[in-house]
């Protein structure tokens, strides 16, 4: 559950984002009165998540953050961004709250966003998101893929056979064709849209598991920004493509290392891609077999020096 706001627009003058905030702040004190006052339906407890206001202000932000999280409640959310201001503001005003709400309590970034707004939100210390875009877009004809952004109704795709994308994560894109989805499109059959729609849903499922994975990992790599806008969406996550065979190093905490070959499936990078990421593993007192096995069950691990 939401605690009521006034989103500001992104291009808010400051006294009218000041006022703004301290309306959400006060409506936020009545919201958890009257919350904290209902005795739970049919013996379920809800969560009620506030929400940080500020617009692109950081003094703005970091009052809000620090009001929000006095408030102890099971989640944050950051409100606000991405209605109007550069992206460039939306990541510093991240930055800046996130320093502040609770690191053990989810935070929750509203209204956002592009694949590439997701991973730099992740960067930044966000847990959960919401956004139209996938399924919105995808009514209109845009796909999200690891190769890039696809619009089907380009006529590049009229006589195009192969698969929606031969390697992506949803039923639908093998089970048609770009010349049929096309084809779909411009008869303005509605199988187009609700299949564009699954698409989009699974693709950005599938980016934000593949990114706990590499978090997990410690291999959330700087690269990442680079890599996606060359190609305007998300050709960064090229890096965690399946591989099939490839080394893994980490170190004991006496700074020796061990050098691992891992045969059979799994993803890119693997463990302990870094130095410095195996060094920490090691010290946290977490074996690299127990690591590997961990993520790669069922695989052998050959020890190789």
């Amino acid at each position: 559950m939401m605690a009521f706001d006034e989103c500001t627009p992104g291009t808010a003058d400051y006294e009218y984002a000041k006022k703004s905030m301290q309306l959400t702040h006060r409506w936020l004190d009545r919201c958890l009165k009257r919350f904290n006052e209902t005795e739970p339906k049919y013996g379920y407890k809800q969560s009620l998540f506030p929400i940080v206001q500020g617009c692109v202000y950081p003094d703005l932000r970091k009052q809000a953050a620090e009001f929000i999280a006095s408030k102890g409640a099971d989640g944050n959310a950051i409100g606000g961004l991405a209605v109007g201001e550069p992206t460039e503001k939306m990541y510093e005003m991240i930055e800046v709250v996130n320093e502040i709400l609770p690191k053990d309590k989810p935070r929750y970034l509203m209204g956002v966003g592009t694949p590439i707004n997701i991973l730099e939100g992740i960067e930044r210390g966000v847990d959960m998101f919401d956004c139209v875009m996938p399924t919105r877009n995808g009514r209109n004809g845009m796909l999200f893929t690891k190769d890039g952004i696809m619009n089907m109704r380009n006529k590049k795709w009229e006589d195009d056979y192969s698969p929606i994308e031969a390697d992506g994560a949803s039923y639908v894109d093998t089970m048609y064709s770009r010349a049929y989805l096309r084809h779909l499109f411009h008869a303005q059959e509605l199988l187009a849209m609700q299949i564009a729609s699954i698409h989009n849903l699974a693709f950005y499922l599938w980016l934000v598991g593949e990114a706990r994975k590499h978090i997990i990992r410690y291999v959330l790599c700087d690269g990442k920004t680079q890599a996606v806008r060359q190609d305007g969406s998300t050709a960064a996550v090229t890096s965690l493509l399946p591989s099939s065979f490839f080394q893994v190093s980490t170190f004991k905490t006496d700074g020796f290392m061990i050098g691992y070959t891992l045969i059979g499936g799994g993803y890119g990078h693997g463990i302990g891609m870094s130095q410095n990421g195996a060094k920490h593993m090691a010290e946290a007192s977490v074996s690299a077999e127990e690591i590997l096995t961990f993520f790669y069950k069922g695989c052998q691990l050959k020890r190789i020096s």
